[in-house]
């Protein structure tokens, strides 16, 4: 099998993800290691949600050129694609890693003349488009941290015997700019800082607004501080609600619109921040990439992830919804918490 890493010089390399961005974010600590064996110690990345994607990618120094996956994502369009094919082999790749089951991702790296190709297979036809197959059944005692990705420790146990640690630095980075601005807005604010969201794309992902300010007061009255509402542009009506019934102290109560906390302002705020308390999404595994400590709502215990930090899921009892969490289920993880953060 080829070697992951070269032992003579740095190869030029590209990565390729595809899904929701919170989807992406899965593979960046994967991501960043590669690039350490990569010309310069960057990779070029591949992905989907590409306006946010390179808003991310401004805080991660070992990310390269951002390349828009779309014209690789249908077949059905072969002049786009083979142009898109053209214009990957004219930048004189060494390897490309697909960090996604599709095959026209691994047919794209194939038809570009890419000398290694790594990635996620099941088999057949992807074992003649890769020369260094990943089987989607990897992974081992990891496979767990996953949820419902468990394919993604087949890459982990691949990347192992290179050095792969999801123990370093976060892969996503504050610019010092940005973390200048949070202090010039919110160094004043009482910490500890909670960062929240209830909403996610799917609707039976979501928490309803008349519990979650249960819950987040009850958080609130534990520990204090400030909570801060992370409201994305698809998340204004859901955020409204919770914040017509906010109860708690209104000083207390921070809500961030998308126009006031763009994705690098954010990222800043996560790494000063000292809670997540939200739902399952992007901005869960935004939390997760950022080191912050994160509780997260999963609609069912299969689904949780704990693959990197300290992330402590939270789902209700089967076929229950969200709304089905007590009091005392919380309680039981902010004393994880607690007791993990004076350590």
């Amino acid at each position: 099998m080829p070697k992951l890493i070269s032992s003579s010089e740095p190869q030029k390399t590209i990565g390729f993800v595809a899904g929701g961005i919170g989807d992406q974010l899965y593979h960046f600590t994967q991501l960043e290691h590669l690039a350490q064996t990569g010309v310069a110690g960057k990779l070029d990345l591949v992905c989907m949600h590409n306006r946010p994607m390179r808003e991310l990618a401004s805080g991660c120094a070992w990310i390269g050129d951002v390349i828009d996956a779309q014209p690789f994502r249908h077949l059905a369009r072969p002049a786009a694609f083979l142009t898109a094919c053209k214009s990957l082999k004219e930048r004189g790749y060494y390897r490309a890693v697909i960090f996604h089951r599709s095959t026209s991702f691994k047919l794209a790296a194939r038809l570009a003349g890419i000398p290694l190709r790594i990635g996620l297979s099941s088999g057949g036809i992807d074992n003649l488009l890769l020369n260094a197959p990943v089987a989607l059944s990897g992974g081992g005692g990891r496979r767990q941290r996953w949820g419902h990705r468990p394919f993604i420790a087949a890459l982990d146990q691949y990347f192992a015997p290179s050095g792969l640690s999801y123990l370093g630095p976060s892969p996503i980075q504050a610019s010092p700019v940005q973390q200048a601005e949070v202090q010039a807005r919110f160094g004043e604010f009482p910490r500890p800082w909670t960062i929240v969201n209830l909403f996610v794309g799917d609707a039976l992902r979501r928490w309803p607004p008349a519990h979650a300010q249960q819950m987040i007061r009850t958080c609130y009255d534990r520990f204090g501080g400030t909570v801060f509402l992370n409201t994305g542009p698809d998340a204004l009506d859901w955020h409204d609600q919770l914040a017509s019934l906010w109860s708690g102290p209104p000083q207390a109560f921070v809500h961030l619109l998308p126009d006031e906390a763009p994705i690098p302002f954010m990222i800043a705020l996560y790494h000063q921040a000292d809670l997540y308390l939200g739902v399952d999404s992007f901005t869960a595994n935004l939390a997760l990439n950022c080191d912050l400590p994160a509780v997260i709502l999963f609609n069912k215990a299969s689904d949780s992830l704990t693959y990197r930090g300290r992330s402590y899921p939270l789902a209700p009892a089967a076929d229950k919804p969200l709304d089905s969490l007590t009091e005392d289920d919380f309680q039981t993880v902010f004393s994880h918490f607690d007791k993990d953060r004076q350590t």
